[in-house]
């Protein structure tokens, strides 16, 4: 998380992070309704999406938070399966969502690299977007 998020500071565009689920979803929305652009960072957890985020998204839909530019990211350890249900779900909330970056296990340096560059993408189109 940390080097795509350095991506987004590379193109100074400022952000929240909320800690799911740590945070409840009542803390989550009011920056979600503000946000032009949003990072789902969540591992694969049983071959679906992490459950508290999958609640998230829910509740993203109930309330209207549509058409955002959007970027997915996250591992898995034996295999990977949240990318299917979570484009299932975001379907309806009419977001421009980019290439999800999977892997597994912990990320290398080619995947740092890679969401370090994601980040800088996301923050752009945030910014073409205004």
């Amino acid at each position: 998380l940390e080097a795509l998020l350095q991506g987004i500071e590379d193109e100074l565009v400022p952000y929240s992070i909320h800690r799911v689920p740590n945070e409840d979803v009542g803390f989550v929305l009011p920056d979600a309704y503000k946000s032009a652009g949003i990072v789902i960072a969540m591992p694969t957890y049983e071959y679906k999406m992490f459950p508290p985020m999958a609640y998230v998204l829910n509740m993203f839909e109930r309330k209207h938070v549509w058409n955002r530019k959007a970027l997915r990211i996250g591992s898995w350890g034996w295999i990977g399966g949240a990318k299917k249900e979570y484009e299932a779900a975001i379907a309806a909330l009419k977001w421009d969502s980019m290439e999800s970056v999977e892997w597994a296990g912990a990320a290398d340096d080619q995947t740092l690299q890679i969401l370090r560059q994601k980040g800088r993408e996301l923050a752009r189109a945030v910014k073409e977007q205004k």
